[in-house]
């Protein structure tokens, strides 16, 4: 307990830290909007799905529309980000997250689900990765793995406390304003996401003037002609020594070569495919095997982030303890065993148990390989080129999501699960393709990190703006 609470003081240090930037604050406070508006509809996502006459394949389809849109939306993102800086590509991934959850929320037949599911895509699918290329961008290279992992753990922790809020939300208009279960109550929490993602390109309207200053700055090319100089003589010796020191990190950075870079792409894209496709078959195994609707579905899934949320925020500390390489590849392992516990389906309160406990260690697993990875990605990205390194890993992770949730669901509907052994159902074949997904991770991870044995994370905070400039 004592280090779980050392681990949360870090995390809110340098959560703190962050906000207290005037470069990060309006991005991290768009980027909390639409993470806690975006989850109070989670729960009840796929059940609307269904009411409005989808079948259980359709609602792996819709996934997939809005994996493709974000792929369109990545496919340019790297290329704005490098020459033009993040605060279009955050602008305009808001609105249209705004635009798309309005058109899905209003949707009144499943093609308009498709519709608003490809309108989403192209704004959901870049705003949390360029909110994440900003902030990498503008720290130092040896302070990115924390960066990393306190980011991804404060949209972990704000997207928890919008599900907290649906069990709430459910009771207010069943007693209050005396909704009952059903279409028009699931089309008025899937109405709430657009609220927040509004308010969020809003702000950034008004506010974003200081992202803009940041990265005009950043992005400003350095004069290279003879006899020019924009480097005042009475700060040269300061320059050499932060330089010198900034040489001295990069010598401690492990490098790793081209290969391993795709490496890592795929073992992104394998992790994207095992998440998108058991987040949207979860459901659907509650529905079919328990009868469960989105008010039980909604305690199990805000158990299963809170995990998810503590082992994103650990994986700095971890790191430390036991290397990179290791913690990936015993996370792997876990992603490897779990499916085989959630597919003995039993109707025992035994049963339930193990099957809720075993998926919700196939979503936090997976969870958590995501800032294994990417924080090697952003140690491996050379200053400039963090839009191009993240814009190609939103691209691949597009790609796996949109895979998953359609393969998986084509899966689910085709798999025989009536054959029984001792009362008990045996693996059906999705889960069966999550436990090879994570085989494949083990060793694809083992490949990739090898030269990250031991490699340390630095334990600091973020140092001051000047040697940012000039580091990031």
């Amino acid at each position: 307990m004592l280090r779980l609470a050392t681990l949360l003081r870090d995390q809110l240090r340098l959560g703190r830290e962050l906000y207290s930037d005037d470069r990060f604050r309006v991005v991290l406070i768009a980027i909390w909007t639409a993470s806690f508006g975006g989850a109070l509809h989670a729960p009840v996502t796929s059940y609307f799905y269904l009411r409005l006459g989808a079948s259980d394949t359709d609602v792996g389809l819709i996934g997939s529309v809005i994996s493709v849109g974000s792929l369109f939306s990545a496919a340019g993102m790297g290329w704005v980000l490098d020459r033009k800086g993040s605060y279009p590509v955050l602008f305009w991934s808001c609105f249209l997250c705004a635009v798309g959850c309005l058109i899905r929320g209003m949707a009144t037949t499943v093609p308009w689900l498709f519709v608003g599911g490809a309108v989403l895509g192209l704004g959901a699918g870049s705003l949390w990765t360029t909110g994440l290329v900003y902030l990498v961008s503008n720290t130092p290279e040896a302070r990115r793995p924390q960066i990393v992992s306190c980011y991804l753990s404060q949209v972990a922790a704000l997207r928890i406390a919008g599900k907290m809020c649906y069990p709430a939300w459910h009771v207010l208009l069943v007693n209050v304003f005396g909704i009952q279960p059903g279409l028009f109550m699931d089309r008025l929490s899937m109405g709430t996401c657009t609220l927040f993602c509004v308010y969020g390109s809003v702000l950034l309207g008004f506010k974003g003037q200081s992202i803009a200053d940041t990265e005009k700055q950043r992005l400003q090319p350095k004069s290279c002609e003879l006899g020019t100089s924009t480097t005042d003589p009475l700060k040269s010796s300061t320059s050499t020594s932060e330089s010198m020191d900034h040489a001295k990190d990069q010598s401690k950075t492990p490098v790793i070569g081209i290969p391993s870079v795709w490496v890592l792409g795929f073992a992104l894209f394998l992790q994207a495919v095992a998440l998108n496709g058991m987040t949207t078959i979860w459901p659907l195994l509650l529905r079919d095997w328990y009868q469960w609707g989105s008010k039980e579905f909604s305690v199990a899934l805000l158990l299963c982030s809170i995990v998810a949320t503590v082992g994103v925020a650990a994986v700095p500390s971890l790191e430390r303890s036991m290397s990179r390489r290791a913690l990936g590849l015993l996370v792997a392992l876990v992603l490897t065993v779990s499916p085989w516990l959630a597919g003995l389906h039993s109707s025992t309160i035994v049963g339930i148990a193990v099957h809720v406990l075993a998926s919700s260690l196939v979503i936090v697993a997976a969870v958590v390989l995501e800032p294994i990875i990417k924080s090697s990605a952003a140690q491996m990205s050379a200053p400039g080129l963090q839009g191009k390194m993240f814009g190609t890993l939103a691209t691949i992770t597009g790609i796996g999501e949109a895979l998953g949730s359609m393969l998986l669901t084509r899966l689910l509907a085709r798999s025989s699960t009536q054959v029984k052994w001792l009362g008990i159902t045996p693996l059906i074949e999705p889960l069966m393709l999550i436990s090879f997904l994570g085989v494949l991770l083990t060793i694809v991870l083992a490949y990739a990190l090898r030269k990250q044995v031991g490699t340390p994370i630095a334990t600091g905070l973020l140092v001051p703006r000047a040697f940012d400039s000039k580091t990031a």
